[in-house]
C-alpha cells in the first residue's frame, strides 16, 4: 500500500496543482477532497504521518493560488451573496467566548478549528457561475474517487478506519465517509463528456465504490445521508416523466441496491453489533439526552435564550463535557437567538432558491445535473450536521450550502435566451475527460 498510496496521493497534489494554475475553480475539488487526501498521505510514509497538517497547508496553497487565479471575479458577487451572513456567524461565535464559560477550552478549539473556518469561507469566492461548480464538481468527482478506490482495494483497514503507524490506531472513518458521500454527489449527477452509456455506467460504479466506503467505515449516518440526498435529487436531474430521464434514475436505484447489498454481505456482518436497532437507538438516545441538557442550561435566563451560553459551553464539565452532535442545537443554545438566527437566515433562502430553481429544471436542462449535485452534496453535509459534529468542526456544511446558494443565484439570473444558446452550443464541447480542463 505504501507505494500505491504515496503515488496516488502525490498524483492527485500535481494534478490539483496543474489544474488550479489553469481554471482557479479546481481548488474547490482539493478542499472537497481534503481529509482524504491527508488520510491516503498518513497511512502511506511517515514523513507524512508525523507532520499531519502537511496536506492540510497544501489544500490552503491552493486555495490561495485558485484566488489570485480567479483575480477580481471572485469578488464580484460577494455582496449578494450569503457568504457575509455565515461571515457574521463566526464572528458573534467569536464574540461570545468573552462570556463563555469555558475560555480555555474554547480558545483550544478555535485555535485547532480556525484554518479550517477560514477555509470555508473563503472556497465559495472560487465559483461564481455554474459552469465554474460543473469543474469543479469534475474534479472532486475524479480525485475522490480514484482516492475512494485506492483506499478500498489496497487499504489496511482496522475495525472502522485505515490503520496508520505502529500503534494500531486507526484514521477518522466518519470524515473518510464524508467525502465518499461528497463524491457520490458529484458522480452521479455530473458527467465528463457527452450522452455516453460507457462512461454513465462507470460513473455508476463509482457510486457503488462511494457506497461500500461508507458502509466498511461504519458510518450509519453518512449512508443515511447519503442514501436520502441521492433519492431527492434523482428527480431534480432526471425527467422521470420521459423514459430518458427514467431509465438513467432506475439504473441510479439499482446501483445503490448493489452497493447496499455488497456492502452488508463484505463488511455489516462482521461488525453487526453497530448496525442493530439497540445500538443505534442507543447512540441516538445518547445524542437528544446532550442537546435536552444544553437547551435546558441555555432556556434558564432571558439572557441566555438571546445571546446564548457563548461558544464551546457544551465542553463545560458541569454542563456536557463535548460537543452535543446537533449543529443547529448548538449554534441554538451557544449563540442564542441571534445566532441561530443567523444560520436560519443562510439556510433557509439557499432552500428557497433551490426548489424555485427545481421547478424550472425542465426547461433549462443544461443546468439541472449542477443544481442537482451541488444541492446533493450540501443536504448530505447539512443531513450529517444533526447528528454529529460542531459549529466549528462543520465546515462543509457552510462549504456546500455557500456553493449551492452561489449556484442556484448564477442560474436564477441567466434569461432563459441565453440559457438557450448555451445549450445550443454544448454539443461542441470535447468528449470524457478532457471537460476536466475547460
Amino acid at each position: 500500500m505504501n507505494a500505491v498510496g504515496l503515488a496516488t496521493y502525490a498524483a492527485c497534489i500535481a494534478l490539483l496543482f496543474i489544474g488550479t494554475l489553469w481554471r482557479a475553480p479546481v481548488a474547490v475539488a482539493a478542499v472537497l477532497c481534503m481529509f482524504g487526501l491527508d488520510q491516503l498521505g498518513q497511512i502511506s510514509h511517515p514523513w507524512l504521518l508525523q507532520h499531519q497538517t502537511f496536506t492540510n497547508y497544501v489544500v490552503g496553497v491552493l486555495l490561495l493560488v485558485g484566488l489570485v487565479r480567479k483575480r477580481g471575479g471572485a469578488l464580484q458577487s460577494l455582496p449578494r451573496s450569503k457568504i457575509w451572513l455565515a461571515v457574521l456567524l463566526y464572528l458573534y461565535a467569536f464574540t461570545s467566548l468573552l462570556w463563555t464559560s469555558v475560555p480555555e477550552l474554547a480558545w483550544k478549539q478555535w485555535h485547532a478549528a480556525g484554518p479550517y473556518v477560514a477555509v470555508a469561507l473563503a472556497c465559495p469566492l472560487l465559483v461564481t457561475s455554474e459552469n465554474d461548480m460543473r469543474l469543479a464538481l469534475r474534479w472532486t468527482s475524479a480525485i475522490g474517487l480514484t482516492l475512494a478506490f485506492v483506499v478500498l482495494m489496497f487499504g489496511q483497514w482496522g475495525v472502522r478506519g485505515l490503520m496508520v503507524g505502529s500503534h494500531a490506531d486507526e484514521t477518522n472513518p466518519l470524515a473518510l465517509a464524508s467525502l465518499a458521500g461528497v463524491a457520490a454527489a458529484a458522480t452521479l449527477f455530473v458527467g465528463f463528456g457527452r450522452r455516453n452509456w460507457l462512461e454513465w455506467l462507470l460513473r455508476l460504479a463509482g457510486v457503488v465504490i462511494c457506497v461500500l466506503i461508507i458502509i466498511r467505515s461504519g458510518s450509519r449516518g453518512q449512508l443515511i445521508a447519503v442514501m436520502a440526498s441521492l433519492a431527492l435529487m434523482l428527480p431534480v436531474r432526471f425527467s422521470l416523466a420521459r423514459v430518458r430521464g427514467l431509465v438513467p434514475a432506475v439504473l441510479a436505484c439499482v446501483a445503490l441496491a448493489v452497493a447496499l447489498d455488497i456492502g452488508s454481505s463484505l463488511y455489516i456482518v462482521n461488525n453487526e453489533a453497530r448496525w442493530t436497532g439497540e445500538q443505534a437507538t442507543a447512540d441516538v438516545t445518547g445524542r437528544f439526552d446532550m442537546v435536552l441538557a444544553l437547551l435546558e442550561e441555555w432556556s434558564r435566563s432571558p439572557l441566555t435564550i438571546v445571546f446564548g451560553l457563548g461558544n464551546s459551553a457544551s465542553f463545560d464539565p458541569t454542563l456536557i463535557g463535548a460537543y452535543p452532535h446537533n449543529m443547529p442545537a448548538e449554534v441554538l443554545g451557544e449563540e442564542g437567538l441571534i445566532g441561530f438566527s443567523l444560520l436560519l437566515a443562510l439556510l433557509i433562502p439557499t432552500a428557497s432558491a433551490f426548489l424555485r430553481l427545481r421547478r424550472q429544471a425542465q426547461q433549462r436542462p443544461q443546468y439541472a445535473e449542477v443544481l442537482a449535485a451541488s444541492g446533493a452534496a450540501a443536504l448530505f453535509c447539512f443531513i450529517l450536521s444533526l447528528k454529529e459534529g460542531s459549529l466549528l468542526g462543520n465546515f462543509l456544511v457552510f462549504t456546500t450550502t455557500l456553493l449551492a446558494g452561489r449556484v442556484a443565484h448564477s442560474i436564477g439570473r441567466q434569461p432563459q435566451s441565453e440559457a438557450q444558446i448555451e445549450h445550443a452550443s454544448s454539443s461542441a464541447r470535447p468528449p470524457a475527460f478532457a471537460n476536466l480542463l475547460r
